[in-house]
């Protein structure tokens, strides 16, 4: 019942999962890497500490098909727990043949590193459009050999 109690206190604090660009089917660039670390329900920016079993359904493959974004697309939480539709393109030796989509759930913030330049590592500055996806979603559009890749994107 506390965990319950704790997480409509947690859930009341963030906003609700909006965006403010409008859903159509524009696609946008980005770049997308894969973190070996898989995402966890009981941390990250967006605060998503619910046990497994009082989670709504819509979090039942968190920590599968998941994602840090940058700030630029993270907009200080206001995507939390949003849904984003990737396909690596424009890269014959690693995006998969067919450019197949994945859809991830927006779960963490991809914080800057700015003691690296922005092509080379330090992926997530500002104002980057960046993903950093867990590994399954990865390879379901990329080869995990790859570094970084080039995407398209649409919530």
């Amino acid at each position: 019942m506390a965990t319950i109690i704790s997480a409509i206190l947690l859930f009341s604090f963030f906003p609700s999962p909006s965006f403010s660009a409008p859903i159509d089917d524009k696609w946008s660039l980005a770049t997308a890497t894969y973190t070996r670390t898989p995402f966890q329900a009981g941390g990250g920016a967006c605060g998503y500490t619910l046990e497994a079993e009082d989670r709504p359904e819509w979090m039942s493959e968190l920590g599968r098909n998941t994602a840090a974004l940058s700030g630029e697309l993270f907009r200080r939480g206001e995507v939390c727990g949003s849904c984003f539709e990737l396909r690596c393109v424009d890269h014959i030796l690693f995006c998969l043949r067919g450019s197949p989509s994945v859809t991830v759930t927006a779960v963490d913030f991809c914080a800057p590193n700015y003691g690296l330049p922005s092509v080379d590592g330090g992926w997530c500055n500002f104002p980057r459009h960046h993903f950093d996806l867990s590994l399954p979603a990865f390879a379901s559009i990329a080869r995990s050999a790859a570094d970084i890749v080039p995407v398209q994107y649409r919530r």
